[in-house]
């Protein structure tokens, strides 16, 4: 599912909200959670939207399949 060549963090960001996301609701608590794995991940607001919307954008994709 990654065309995209990822740095380890970011493919943890991946990993960690594409769990979040599995029932497709993300609840004030999971972002909270993702926001602070973000930060510890060094990953800026910029680049955390970039991921998320990466994997929403395939999650779609895959889908219409």
């Amino acid at each position: 599912m990654m065309p995209e060549a990822f740095t380890k963090e970011e493919s943890s960001y991946i990993e960690a909200y594409s769990s979040v996301m599995d029932d497709g609701i993300l609840t004030d608590n999971e972002r909270k959670l993702l926001t602070l794995q973000a930060k510890t991940l060094g990953l800026s607001n910029e680049r955390v939207e970039y991921l998320e919307n990466w994997f929403d954008g395939n999650q779609f994709s895959e889908e219409e399949e």
